[in-house]
C-alpha cells in the first residue's frame, strides 16, 4: 500500500506536532483518503511508542468505522484491530487498536491511550455533555489525553474554527485544497449547474442558524416532480446520482416521484433499521439502483466513487453541509470524467464551488453572494469576470476589463457607520471588537470620478463599520495588509488581481481600532488559527 504525497505530508506534520505536545488537526478535502491517512498516523504512533501502547480511533458513524477498520487492516493483523460499535453489534474492546463511535466507546475504555485519533473532527462538539466529552472524561488523563483530528472542514457552524484556545485541537498541522488535488488528478473535476425548478427560501424563517426545515419542505414540495424530470434528463450517460433532501418527508417525495417515472431510487436515512439501510446502500453501490436520496446519513463516510451527479435540494446556511454534500461526488473512478452538481438549492450562489469557497477559516461568508453566476444558455457556473462559458462557449456579460476599477463599486453610508463606531467605542472601548463580517470592495470617490481604490470593510455589528482604503497596490504597506489577512504571497499588484483573489482573505476574529482624523482605522487584529499556532 502506497500513500499519496499529501497523505504522507499530513502524517509527517501530525507526528511532528504530537512530538511537540500539540493536539493537531489536518484538513484534507472530502474524497482524498482521510481513512488511509489516519491509519498511517496510527501505524507511526504504534511504531514509535513503547511495546503495548494502545490507540483509539473515533468516527461519528458506523460506515466511517468500517472504512477506518479496513484502512487499519492494511497495516495490522485482524487480531490487533477491534471495533466497538453498537449498530454493528461489535464490542471487541480487548484489541490493541480500537475503532468505534463515541457513544459506543464512552465509558468502556479501561486503558490510557497513547493517542486518540478523531475522524471527521468537525463533528466533535465543545459542550461537556457530548459523547466526545464523555469519552475523554472516562480516560485516565481525561482532556490531557493526546489527540489528532482529520476533517474536510476545519470549523463548526456554531463554534467557528475547531482548533484554537479552548478547542479540542490547538494546532492546524496540515491543509491542502481541493483545487490542487483536482488539478493533480486525485479528485474528480466538478461542474456546477443552476437548473430550472429552483427551490425558494422566500418566507422561510431561520431557526438555530439555518433555514427552518419544515417551512422549506412546505414551500418546495410541489417542485419535486419537475426536479426529478431534470435529474433523469441529466442522468443520460451518467452512472450514479445522489440527491440531498431537506427532511425524510422530502426524501420520500423524491423516491415516489422517481417511482412514478419508472426509476428505482434508494432511500438512505438515519432512522432506518440497520438491515434496511445496509440493503439500500448495497443496492446503490452495486448499481441495482443508480439513484439514491438521503438527508444527512450520507454526508460523511459514504464512499461510492462512481457518483457523478449530485442534486443539491437542501438550501442551507451551513458551509459544512454544502461542502460535505458536494464531496460525495469528488472521488475518482474508472470511466468517470467529472461530476455535475445540479444546484436546485441555490447553495453555489451562497458558498461558491469547492475550489473557490466563499467562506473563511471559521465558516463565515466572505461576501453576501459568491462571485459566480450561471450561464444563461446551459446553466454552468462561471466566475463573474468570465466572458465565455467554458462548457458551451456562450458569450457572457462578464465584467469589462477596466484599467482602474475592476472591483465591485458599492455605495456606503459613511456618516451612519462612523457614528455607530463612536457609540461602540464609548460602550466597549477601542480593543478586541468581534468582526461579524469582512470584505474587500471597490471604492470610487464621489467628488473625484475615476479615482478608485481598494476598500476593506470591517463590520463590527449594529451598523458600526470601519472602512480602510488603499490606492497604491504596489506598496509595501499594501503587501503587509494583504498578508495580515492571510492572503497568499505575493500580494496582488492590480485592482483586477485583487478582485480575482479576494477569496484568499480570511475574516479576523477580533480587531482593535483607533481614530484617524474623521476616520477610524484598524491597528491590530487576531485570527483564531494564528492564535492557535
Amino acid at each position: 500500500f502506497t500513500l499519496r504525497y499529501y497523505q504522507r505530508e499530513a502524517a509527517d506534520a501530525t507526528m511532528a506536532a504530537l512530538s511537540r505536545r500539540k493536539n493537531p488537526v489536518v484538513t484534507l478535502p472530502t474524497g482524498s483518503g482521510k481513512s488511509a491517512t489516519a491509519a498511517e498516523i496510527v501505524f507511526r504512533v504504534i511504531s514509535q511508542s513503547p511495546q503495548g501502547a494502545r490507540i483509539v480511533v473515533v468516527a461519528p458513524s458506523r460506515e466511517l468505522v468500517q472504512q477506518d477498520e479496513a484502512a487499519l487492516l492494511r497495516y495490522f493483523q485482524p487480531e490487533h484491530v477491534g471495533v466497538v460499535c453498537a449498530s454493528l453489534n461489535r464490542r471487541e474492546g480487548d484489541r490493541q487498536i480500537l475503532v468505534g463511535t463515541p457513544q459506543s466507546l464512552a465509558g468502556t475504555i479501561d486503558f490510557d491511550p497513547a493517542v486518540v485519533v478523531v475522524d471527521e473532527a468537525h463533528l466533535m462538539p465543545l459542550h461537556k455533555k457530548s459523547w466526545f466529552a464523555r469519552l475523554f472524561a472516562g480516560l485516565p488523563r481525561r482532556r490531557r489525553t493526546p489527540r489528532a483530528g482529520l476533517t474536510a472542514t476545519s470549523f463548526r457552524t456554531a463554534d467557528g474554527a475547531i482548533f484554537g484556545p479552548g478547542g479540542w485541537f490547538n494546532y492546524q498541522a496540515y491543509e491542502i485544497s481541493a483545487r490542487e488535488l483536482i488539478a493533480r488528478g486525485y479528485l474528480a473535476p466538478m461542474r456546477y449547474i443552476e437548473p430550472a425548478a429552483l427551490m425558494t427560501v422566500e418566507g422561510v424563517a431561520v431557526t438555530a442558524g439555518d433555514f427552518n426545515q419544515g417551512q422549506l419542505v412546505t414551500a418546495n414540495i410541489d417542485r419535486v416532480a419537475a426536479q426529478v424530470e431534470l435529474i433523469l434528463k441529466a442522468m443520460e450517460g451518467r452512472d450514479r446520482a445522489m440527491i440531498f433532501a431537506v427532511t425524510v418527508e422530502h426524501a420520500r417525495a423524491f423516491q415516489q416521484a422517481f417511482a412514478d417515472n419508472g426509476e428505482r431510487c434508494e432511500l438512505i436515512i438515519g432512522d432506518m433499521s440497520a438491515n434496511d439501510r445496509t440493503a439500500a446502500v448495497d443496492a446503490f453501490k452495486s448499481r441495482q439502483s443508480r439513484i439514491a436520496v438521503t438527508v444527512a446519513a450520507a454526508l460523511t463516510g459514504f464512499d461510492v466513487p462512481e457518483i457523478d451527479l449530485i442534486a443539491s435540494c437542501r438550501p442551507t446556511k451551513s458551509a459544512i453541509i454544502h461542502t460535505q454534500s458536494i464531496g460525495r461526488g469528488t472521488r475518482v473512478a474508472k470511466g468517470k470524467s467529472d461530476c455535475i452538481v445540479l444546484d436546485f438549492a441555490g447553495n453555489v450562489r451562497r458558498f461558491g464551488p469547492i475550489i473557490s469557497p466563499n467562506f473563511d477559516a471559521s465558516g463565515q461568508s466572505r461576501l453576501s453572494t459568491a462571485p459566480w453566476r450561471p450561464c444563461p444558455s446551459c446553466g454552468t457556473f462561471a466566475r463573474e469576470e468570465a466572458w465565455t462559458c467554458q462548457h458551451c462557449g456562450e458569450r457572457l456579460r462578464g465584467r469589462a476589463p477596466r484599467e482602474k476599477a475592476p472591483l465591485e463599486i458599492t455605495p456606503i453610508n459613511f456618516r451612519r457607520a462612523a457614528k455607530a463606531v463612536e457609540k461602540l467605542v464609548r460602550q466597549q472601548g477601542l480593543c478586541h471588537h468581534v468582526v461579524h463580517d469582512f470584505a474587500l470592495e471597490g471604492h470610487e470617490k464621489r467628488d473625484h470620478p475615476g479615482s478608485f481604490s481598494v476598500r476593506l470593510k470591517f463590520d463590527l455589528g449594529g451598523h458600526a463599520i470601519v472602512y480602510q482604503w488603499e490606492k497604491d497596490l504596489t506598496s509595501d504597506r499594501w503587501a503587509r495588509i494583504w498578508w495580515a489577512f492571510c492572503g497568499d504571497d505575493p500580494a496582488p499588484h492590480s485592482f483586477e488581481e485583487a478582485f480575482g483573489r479576494r477569496h484568499e482573505l480570511v475574516r479576523p476574529l477580533v480587531v482593535s481600532i483607533e481614530r484617524d482624523g474623521p476616520f477610524w482605522r484598524v491597528v491590530s487584529l487576531r485570527h483564531r488559527e494564528r492564535a492557535a499556532a
